[in-house]
């Protein structure tokens, strides 16, 4: 049984591998991303960082992008690609479904494998496990956390709750989110032992085991956020961000989303003739949580799922009452979901004892898998960046790459190469993500209103509300001898997110060169 539970756990090991990282450089970035991308800038080519308690979130994610950006031998920014970024996300994805299979003789083989099959399968996850973004990180480090927990107090093995220290620490130095699961395992693991039969033997408590779990949270978390003790502010810093995380939870009116905004992106959505929808998962993890909350019942997995319940309960309300709110908030309480979701098949085939509603279930499941393959495959990679996919938010199409890609290929044919100069202007800075798509130029111009001296510029990147004022700098301003004619450089029309159009101008004699030039080259 058990070699073929391994061997099943590796099938279902490389497929979620397979998915996470087929093709991450396909999809444009997304805002998000390339801030992330951006910041982690500095910590590559000078190997320098700080933290920023208003922005940015925690340092891990820059520090864990050092390994594939070095395994690649890249050593600047303008060598690093969307795979190297993305990849981080993947690789934690993958290795919480590691902590699952770890943790299999404790919860039994068949939740186990439910529970890694229903992760790797999940749309949402595999959706946003290929994005460069903290969520994916806190998810893992929670959760392999509370796995580690799980196994020390199965065990007693000193060296499981130090792992529990380590990646609770990391999950600390990820995201300032981390304080709401913080909170929702500490009142679910205090729930759990007041429920606790009174003819169960209580598990013994080393005092000394727990100093060094706290002591393994506090370095780790100080380690990163004061950047090696480079930042000694950093310590500071990683409180202080609560109240910017508090204040920014209330006030961004174009993240306020109502209550039940995260189950209204997973239960049912249309795109392009393929129902989206992970009913499924929740339609489960309720059945899940009713038997997690039977009594007498003192199996290890039925305990640990009465934890994970209390934990996911409480995570979900308090994210769904927190006005602010973007869809990769949800996976912190969904990943709880696909666990719950897990045990409520295991049990609802156990209470089925007539063999014909085993084989109706077990059909159920399978289609369900199918299902849900499909929707990985819609979401994920036909319409990655689709503005109708329920998980894309705000994000780039591919005209924007395709306009870059014509940009690149014009200054490659000018003399002036990536040292071209590029003017580019959006209303509160709403240039993103240009900044990682044009990071190989040395000479852009980044503004929120037209420069005086753009004339300058070979090259203007403009939002529709600043045409006005470009043309007065570009014909009334400049001085004699200075005035050049601007053409239209995109043939369609390109948006940096949906409803922001961007324009492009060039000087139409660089224009004509270029054309000259691809002209010769084809002939």
């Amino acid at each position: 049984m058990e070699k073929f539970s391994s061997i099943l756990f590796l099938a279902a090991f490389i497929l979620a591998g397979f998915i996470r990282f087929y093709d991450l450089n396909d999809k444009p970035l997304h805002t998000d991303e390339a801030v992330n991308a951006l910041k982690f800038k500095s910590l590559l080519e000078q190997g320098t960082y700080t933290y920023d308690p208003k922005e940015y979130h925690g340092p891990s994610l820059y520090y864990l992008t050092l390994i594939p950006a070095l395994i690649k031998s890249e050593h600047n920014i303008k060598e690093t690609d969307e795979f190297t970024l993305r990849s981080v996300t993947a690789a934690a994805s993958l290795l919480l479904i590691f902590f699952i299979y770890l943790a299999r003789k404790q919860t039994g083989y068949k939740l186990a494998l439910l529970a890694v099959l229903l992760t790797a399968l999940s749309p949402i996850v595999t959706f946003y496990s290929r994005y460069y973004i903290h969520e994916t990180l806190l998810v893992t480090f929670t959760y392999c956390g509370m796995i580690s927990l799980f196994l020390y107090q199965s065990k007693l093995k000193l060296e499981w709750l130090l792992l529990a220290g380590l990646f609770f620490g990391l999950a600390f130095s990820t995201k300032e989110t981390f304080i709401i699961a913080a909170g929702a395992i500490i009142i679910s693991a205090v729930i759990v032992r007041l429920t606790r039969n009174k003819s169960e033997p209580k598990t013994p408590v080393y005092s000394l085991h727990w100093k060094y779990f706290t002591a393994v949270i506090i370095i780790v978390s100080i380690l990163l956020f004061t950047a090696f003790f480079t930042n000694l502010r950093g310590i500071v810093d990683a409180f202080t961000t609560f109240e910017h995380y508090f204040t920014k939870a209330g006030i961004n009116a174009g993240h306020i989303h109502p209550w039940n905004y995260y189950f209204s992106i997973v239960l049912f959505k249309f795109l392009d003739g393929v129902i989206l929808s992970e009913i499924v998962f929740v339609l489960f993890a309720v059945v899940g949580i009713y038997y997690s909350f039977l009594p007498g019942d003192n199996s290890p997995n039925r305990k640990l799922m009465f934890f994970i319940s209390l934990f996911t309960i409480i995570v979900t309300i308090a994210y769904s009452a927190i006005p602010y709110k973007t869809p990769w908030l949800m996976l912190t309480f969904w990943q709880g979901i696909i666990f719950l979701a897990a045990y409520g098949i295991m049990r609802a085939y156990r209470v089925i004892l007539e063999s014909i509603g085993r084989t109706i279930l077990i059909v159920i499941i399978v289609l369900f898998f199918m299902h849900s393959a499909t929707q990985i495959i819609w979401t994920s990679f036909r319409h990655s960046a689709d503005p109708d996919n329920p998980y894309t938010y705000s994000h780039p199409q591919h005209d924007l790459v395709d306009a870059v890609e014509k940009i690149n290929e014009i200054c490659d044919s000018l003399d002036d190469g990536s040292n071209t100069y590029i003017s580019v202007t959006a209303p509160r800075h709403e240039y993103w993500p240009l900044p990682w798509y044009l990071r190989k130029y040395s000479h852009v111009g980044w503004s929120d209103t037209v420069r005086h001296d753009i004339y300058r510029f070979p090259i203007i990147l403009v939002t529709p509300g600043y045409e006005d004022s470009l043309v007065k700098y570009l014909y009334d301003v400049p001085p004699p001898g200075h005035r050049n004619l601007y053409i239209p450089l995109f043939d369609n029309m390109v948006e940096l997110r949906p409803n922001l159009e961007l324009r492009g101008y060039i000087r139409k004699e660089l224009y004509d060169n270029y054309l000259n030039k691809t002209q010769h080259l084809s002939n």
